[in-house]
């Protein structure tokens, strides 16, 4: 994503929604149109993921189910993602 960090959003019973994944995908589409960049994002078939957000620059291709060895998420990259999010977002805290 190369220095473009989405803003922050949970949802505390559940790791996604449909309307956070689809706002994140919207403000990332809107990014890439400015960088004129498209892309093709591999996702999982979580129901989460399952939106109908309209993109022009970004492509969901959906895995085929029970492929866990691909996942990010089963190979702790979630946490490293997080970890950095929280950090520059701190570190943008006490810089300013």
């Amino acid at each position: 994503m190369c220095g473009f960090f989405p803003r922050y959003a949970c949802h505390k019973p559940a790791l996604m929604t449909d309307e956070l994944f689809k706002s994140f995908l919207q403000e990332w589409d809107n990014e890439l149109l400015f960088q004129n960049r498209k892309i093709l994002l591999l996702v999982d078939t979580c129901q989460a993921h399952l939106t109908g957000a309209y993109l022009t620059n970004i492509e969901l291709a959906f895995m085929p189910p029970n492929t866990t060895v691909l996942q990010p998420c089963e190979q702790g990259i979630a946490q490293m993602v997080k970890a950095t999010f929280r950090y520059v977002n701190r570190s943008d805290l006490y810089s300013e």
